[in-house]
């Protein structure tokens, strides 16, 4: 069909629950307002890439 696709995800609570330890709420969007900023500079780089 002529689609350009891309998919990027964070995962926020990888393996979350392997060793008896289970993360909270606050823990998990901690973790995703920390990764947030990097996210937020990839995607302004890749978008005009994808765009063009």
């Amino acid at each position: 069909m002529g689609m350009r696709v891309c998919t990027i995800s964070c995962v926020t609570n990888m393996a979350a629950g392997i060793e008896d330890e289970s993360l909270s709420h606050d823990e998990i969007e901690a973790h995703a307002e920390e990764v947030s900023k990097h996210f937020t500079v990839l995607l302004k780089g890749l978008i005009p890439r994808v765009a063009q």
